[in-house]
């Protein structure tokens, strides 16, 4: 028999003596057809196929079923794996589910590297792991390797645990129930995890010591409290560097949604959403003092919690609950450099003369601004917003500006491209160093030196 759409031949475990009929053991007669398989196809037709020890694999075959809910290979011996291959390569998985008795050491799908070569061209595809003791899928250093559409669940490690390698990719699979992480990515380098979820697992996703791993649109939901080391976090992205969170999701926060730490640098952060959180969560997103962070436009409940210096914060507040300025007007974009969060705000105020501001701030205490009200006027103003006073006014003209200095009046006597001070408000008293003062006292141009001569430059 051939597999359709190639020449490669296909061998039915049942024409080796498997029965399906979940009773029966059926090892010999299954490890007879996977050897017989190799370079080929193992075939699964709907049936449930007792095994009591491991079946192992042989490389470029490819395992396939009539579906991840028909055709099931169940592990009945709780120390024993799954399905085993040793180095391999084009291996495929497809359409099948491989479960365990939930209980002792086995782990579902264990793909173990022992030389030099790395697991290249693997691909799952519509496959479901259930119910083992240890984790659903551990593979050493696979690359160019995909998972499409694979659930994981109630297993006592790790749903997918992967170790080393690079180019992989990850769409929309699903764990739940794990132990420890749903996703554990160890020293992976360039992947792409994609629309994947992860719900009620010790930890969501953790990446841990990678180098340029993208999380796109995946989220998770009320990740298991207790679960030591993980205690209900959801992203923890710790170590290595160049990671993206992008538009991610976490319902039911028990602790931190996203966490940022163990020197991890140049990532990422943008569109985070928090929603639900526990009374047990800590911060929504954390960064700590020895990782750096761009965090852009989030929107979390739990309050964030930026070391000082950690991260570059870019966000609309108004897109947030519980966290910055909430309550500010709407089309405004805040930069932070966490910590007490100093702060370059650009905001449009429609309720202020329809004014366009951008605002430096310390300890999100507004203090100074450049304002232009788009009005009739048209006109700059650096602002001392702390005292609410005008250093600098630009009058906006057809022919030229004029400038008032220390102040928001503008007099210009009817002239054009000319500079106005006003009065002080104090007349200096003490002698100035190294300088000299100019001012206005009752209309009259004065100048007080270093040696405190006063001298009238014009009367008033």
């Amino acid at each position: 028999m051939s597999d359709s759409g190639n020449s490669r031949s296909i061998t039915d475990v049942t024409d080796h003596g498997a029965s399906g009929d979940g009773t029966t053991d059926d090892t010999t007669a299954i490890q007879a057809a996977a050897t017989a398989a190799a370079n080929g196809v193992l075939y699964f037709p709907a049936g449930r196929y007792r095994v009591t020890s491991t079946i192992n694999l042989s490389t470029q075959t490819t395992v396939r079923g009539d579906g991840m809910a028909v055709s099931i290979l169940e592990q009945s011996t709780e120390d024993a794996d799954g399905l085993v291959a040793i180095d391999p390569r084009f291996v495929t998985l497809r359409d099948i589910q491989v479960r365990g008795t939930g209980t002792g050491t086995g782990v579902g799908i264990h793909f173990a590297d022992s030389s030099p070569a790395a697991q290249a061209n693997l691909r799952f595809d519509n496959v479901y792991v259930t119910s083992w003791g240890g984790d659903g899928v551990y593979i050493d250093d696979p690359i160019a390797s995909t998972f499409i559409n694979v659930r994981v669940e109630r297993v006592g490690g790790h749903g997918f645990n992967i170790q080393t390698g690079t180019s992989l990719t990850f769409h929309s699979c699903y764990v739940t129930s794990a132990v420890q992480a749903g996703y554990n990515l160890k020293s992976v380098a360039y992947c792409a995890v994609n629309g994947c979820a992860a719900d009620s697992n010790g930890l969501a996703y953790l990446i841990d010591s990678c180098t340029g791993v993208a999380l796109v649109c995946c989220g998770y939901e009320s990740p298991t409290i207790g679960s030591v080391p993980y205690d209900g976090q959801g992203f923890k992205i710790t170590g290595g560097m160049g990671h993206s969170l992008i538009n991610c999701y976490s319902n039911g926060n028990h602790g931190v949604a996203a966490w940022f730490t163990g020197a991890t640098l140049g990532n990422i952060c943008m569109g985070f959403v928090e929603t639900n959180p526990s009374e047990t969560a800590t911060a929504g997103i954390q960064v700590d003092s020895d990782s750096r962070v761009a965090v852009l436009t989030h929107r979390t409940v739990t309050p964030n919690s930026y070391a000082t210096g950690s991260a570059n914060v870019i966000s609309d507040p108004r897109g947030n609950i519980g966290v910055g300025n909430e309550t500010g007007p709407a089309n405004q974009i805040e930069i932070r450099t966490g910590g007490t969060q100093n702060q370059i705000v650009a905001r449009r105020e429609s309720t202020v003369s329809d004014q366009a501001s951008f605002v430096l701030s310390t300890a999100g205490n507004p203090m100074w601004a450049t304002r232009l009200s788009h009005d009739s006027t048209n006109d700059l103003h650096i602002r001392n917003t702390n005292r609410g006073l005008d250093a600098l006014l630009v009058e906006e003209r057809d022919t030229a500006p004029n400038i008032s200095l220390l102040t928001s009046t503008k007099s210009y006597g009817g002239g054009a491209g000319v500079i106005f001070l006003p009065n002080a408000s104090t007349n200096p008293s003490t002698n100035p160093s190294n300088g000299g003062i100019l001012y206005v006292d009752s209309g009259a141009l004065k100048y007080r030196g270093s040696a405190g001569t006063v001298t009238t430059l014009a009367p008033a």
